[in-house]
C-alpha cells in the first residue's frame, strides 16, 4: 500500500510529534499535576491528538523500528481484559453478576435498576480514560525511541521539567508560600510541594527526574568506563566530561534529591534510595566501581539529611519507630479497611476508582480523618478491581520493565535509557505500598514515558 505522505512529509510530521510530546511532559506537572478533571483531560486529548498524527505519518521515515515483542502483546492483552471487565462492572448482563448492596439497597429504595457492580458509574468512567491515556504515553513513548536522539530528548525533558518545578518550590518556600510573605506564589499543597497538591506526589516526580538525570550522567561517563585505558587518561577524560554536560547533569540530580529531602516524604526517599542504588550498581562495569558508587550514593542521602531541611525527614522517619503516633495509627486504620473492602467483594471489586464513595461504609469510628485514597495503590487497585484483575493490571505494567531488563543484559552500549526504565519502575512500585503516586496524573505520565522510552531502547543497538 502506498504511503499517504511522502517521506519527507512523514520526517517532518515525526518530529512535531516528538516535539509536541517533550512539551506535553514538560507542561503535565503545572495544573495541579493535573490531578484534576480540567487539567487531565486536555492531556488526554493532547496524546491522543499526537497518537493520529504519529499514525498518519507511518512507517515512512528511516528511524529503525522495534518488533512488536511478546511482553507488549502480553501487557495489551492484559490491559484490554482489565478494561472489558471495568465495562462489565457498570453495565453487568442482567443476572450475571451479583449486584452491589450500596447499589442495589439504593434501587430499592428508588425503585428498579439493573443491579451493577461498581458503585459509581462516572469514576469508572474516569479510571478508564486515564488508563487509556497512560497507555497512549507510553505507545508514543515507544515509537518515538526508536530513535536514540529522540529517546535522549525524552529523558532529557523529563529532567528539565523535574528542574523547573524544584526551582517553584524552592522559590515558594523562600518567600513564605502559601503562608504569606512579600510576593505570594501559587502553590497547591502544603510544605515542599511546588506545583502538586500532595508532597508524597511531588517527591515521587522529583524521583523520577533523578533517575533521568542520573541516566544521562551515565550516558556521558559511558565511553570512560568502557574501555581499557592508563589512569592519566582516565582522569582527564572523567575530568573533561564533568566540565561540560554531564557535569550539569549531576548538579541536577543533586538538586532533585535535595528536594526530596525537604519534601519530608518518607516513602518517596526509601524508595528513591533503592532505585538510585540499583541503578548505580547495574550502570557499574566493575566490582570496584559498583562499591565505590555504592558508598557514594549513600553518602549524598547521609550529607543530604543532615543539611537544612532534612531534619523534618529524620523526625518523620523517627515516627516510623514510635507506634503509638497519630498518623502511624491513622495509616494502620486505613490499610486495615482497605483489606475489609478487599476481603467483602474479593473478586468483583467495587468499581475502578471507588475508594473514595465507598470510604465513609467501612470507616471505624476511631478514623476521625477522611481519606479519598488508600496510601496504597495495590490495596487500592484490589478494592476497585477485585483480585484477578487488579493482578493482571499490575502484570500489565510488570512486562515492559522486564522487557528493558533483558535489554540491559543484550545491549552493547546505551544501556542507560533502559537502565532508567528498570529503576524508574522499582521507585514506582515501592513507593505505591505507602502512597498513591501512579493515581496522581503527571507522576503516571512522566513514568510511563521513560518506560516507554526505555522499552523502545531496549533492543540491540546496531542501528539504533
Amino acid at each position: 500500500m502506498k504511503p499517504v505522505l511522502s517521506p519527507k512529509m512523514a520526517k517532518m510530521l515525526e518530529s512535531f510529534v516528538a516535539k509536541g510530546f517533550v512539551f506535553v511532559l514538560c507542561v503535565a506537572p503545572l495544573p495541579l499535576g493535573s490531578n484534576r478533571d480540567w487539567s487531565w483531560s486536555p492531556l488526554a486529548v493532547a496524546v491522543g491528538v499526537l497518537l493520529l498524527l504519529h499514525t498518519l505519518a507511518g512507517d515512512a521515515s528511516a528511524d529503525p523500528a522495534a518488533p512488536v515483542s511478546w511482553d507488549l502483546k502480553a501487557a495489551a492483552a492484559l490491559v484490554t481484559l482489565v478494561l472489558a471487565w471495568t465495562i462489565l462492572q457498570c453495565y453487568p448482563p442482567f443476572g450475571l453478576f451479583a449486584g452491589n448492596p450500596i447499589v442495589t439497597s439504593t434501587q430499592d429504595q428508588l425503585g428498579g435498576g439493573n443491579p451493577r457492580i461498581a458503585v459509581d458509574i462516572e469514576h469508572a468512567a474516569t479510571g478508564a480514560m486515564r488508563i487509556l491515556l497512560y497507555c497512549g504515553v507510553f505507545l508514543l513513548a515507544t515509537r518515538i525511541a526508536r530513535n536514540r536522539r529522540r529517546a535522549r530528548r525524552i529523558v532529557l525533558a523529563v529532567l528539565i521539567g523535574g528542574l523547573a518545578y524544584t526551582a517553584y518550590a524552592l522559590a515558594a518556600q523562600a518567600v513564605g508560600g502559601v503562608s504569606g510573605g512579600a510576593f505570594q506564589l501559587p502553590v497547591a499543597g502544603e510544605g515542599f510541594s511546588g506545583p502538586f497538591i500532595n508532597r508524597n506526589n511531588y517527591a515521587t516526580y522529583a524521583g523520577l527526574c533523578a533517575l533521568a538525570a542520573l541516566g544521562l550522567v551515565q550516558l556521558e561517563f559511558a565511553d570512560i568506563g568502557g574501555r581499557p585505558m592508563k589512569l592519566a587518561e582516565r582522569v582527564r577524560l572523567w575530568l573533561l566530561a564533568s566540565s561540560g554536560r554531564g557535569g550539569v547533569y549531576f548538579a541536577s540530580l543533586v538538586l532533585l534529591a535535595g528536594g526530596i529531602v525537604l519534601s519530608s516524604s518518607r516513602a518517596a526517599l526509601v524508595s528513591f534510595a533503592l532505585a538510585l542504588l540499583t541503578m548505580v550498581i547495574l550502570g557499574s562495569n566493575s566490582r570496584r566501581g559498583i562499591v565505590l558508587a555504592t558508598i557514594l550514593a549513600v553518602a549524598a542521602i547521609t550529607l543530604l539529611a543532615i543539611l537544612p531541611g532534612g531534619q523534618a525527614m529524620i523526625e518523620r522517619l523517627a515516627l516510623l519507630s514510635n507506634e503509638g503516633s497519630t498518623s502511624e495509627i491513622g495509616r494502620r486504620q486505613l490499610l486495615i479497611l482497605t483489606a475489609n473492602a478487599v476481603d467483602t467483594r474479593f473478586w468483583t471489586g467495587w468499581g475502578l476508582d471507588s475508594f473514595s464513595s465507598i470510604f465513609s461504609i467501612f470507616q471505624p469510628p476511631e478514623l476521625q480523618a477522611v481519606y479519598d485514597k488508600a496510601h496504597n495503590t495495590y490495596l487500592e487497585t484490589a478494592s476497585d478491581l477485585g483480585v484477578l484483575a487488579a493482578a493482571a493490571l499490575v502484570l500489565a505494567i510488570a512486562l515492559p520493565a522486564v522487557r528493558c531488563a533483558i535489554g540491559i543484559r543484550n545491549r552493547l552500549r546505551h544501556k542507560a535509557i533502559p537502565l532508567i526504565g528498570v529503576c524508574a519502575t522499582i521507585l514506582i512500585a515501592v513507593h505505591s505500598l505507602a502512597d498513591f503516586g501512579l493515581q496522581i496524573p503527571a507522576v503516571a505520565v512522566t513514568y510511563f514515558a521513560l518506560l516507554g522510552a526505555a522499552w523502545g531502547q531496549s533492543w540491540s543497538s546496531r542501528g539504533a
